[in-house]
């Protein structure tokens, strides 16, 4: 591979380019310059920082709270500096097709990517983190009740609808199972409703005892933090609903029913109430 040095006056166009907001992409295709050389030329000019980022609403939050900033748009590879009023991009990629191979390589890169364990755990984590924002909580809520509105929406349909009662009758869960299971082994006088048979004041519980007032509600963490804030809250929640309408709640935690001693654990919890 041949080197060679570029003079001050390239140097300068380069600087002038992204000053003019060239992405590194066209100003490589312009310069015939690699990539990674023109990014180590930028920072060593002292430029203002680049984040690379896919989200419109995350885009403006930055460009507004960080003045010494550029962000780079990765859908159409455009720099939004703080002077930017509006930043309506479309994908690179629209109305365009990749090729059979590119769609092969592409297809086969991310089976790989998706086998690697850790790199699962940490996209699931980065997903969940993105989603608890309360700014991108706020803006998907508005979006989907817009959509239920909306008559001619796909939320409107009959197969959007048919999809979701299938996916909400997929009853019982694995851990309202290892419940089942677990007071059928120990005759404890509790009937399965967590498939929508019973309502106690508009709330459907997992389990109930009539005879004695007794609830029992089994929960993945997730669902009930992302729902109400916090487990505490939902317990406290849940609780007071139910005990308004005279019943007392047993609740079962995500690591209590995981437990290798769940069975154990959970009995004890329920004898205690009966």
């Amino acid at each position: 591979m041949v080197h060679r040095r570029y003079t001050l006056q390239e140097y300068n166009e380069i600087v002038r380019l992204f000053k003019d907001g060239n992405g590194f992409r066209k100003i490589s295709r312009m310069t015939g310059i690699c990539r990674v050389v023109l990014k180590n030329w930028i920072k060593g000019k002292n430029m203002p920082r680049i984040i690379s980022i896919n989200d419109k609403l995350r885009i403006k939050n930055l460009v507004e709270k960080n003045k010494n900033v550029i962000i780079h748009c990765a859908k159409c590879g455009k720099f939004i500096t703080k002077d930017t009023v509006y930043h309506n991009c479309k994908n690179a990629m629209e109305g365009k097709n990749h090729t059979d191979k590119s769609n092969l390589l592409i297809s086969k890169r991310t089976i790989e990517m998706m086998n690697n364990e850790k790199l699962r755990e940490y996209l699931s984590l980065k997903a969940k983190e993105f989603q608890s924002i309360p700014e991108i909580k706020k803006n998907n809520s508005e979006k989907h009740k817009e959509l239920w509105k909306d008559k001619n929406s796909t939320y409107n349909t009959p197969e959007f609808m048919e999809k979701l009662l299938k996916g909400l009758m997929k009853r019982p869960t694995s851990f309202e199972q290892k419940i089942i299971i677990l007071c059928s082994k120990n005759r404890l006088p509790f009937v399965y409703t967590g498939d929508g048979r019973i309502f106690i004041g508009n709330k459907n519980p997992d389990f109930v005892n009539e005879e004695k007032k007794i609830i029992i509600e089994v929960f993945l963490n997730y669902f009930k933090i992302k729902g109400y804030g916090s487990v505490e809250n939902y317990i406290k929640e849940r609780g007071e609903h139910f005990s308004k309408l005279g019943y007392k709640t047993i609740f079962i935690r995500e690591e209590e029913i995981m437990d290798k001693n769940w069975e154990e654990i959970c009995l004890n919890k329920i004898n205690k109430i009966i």
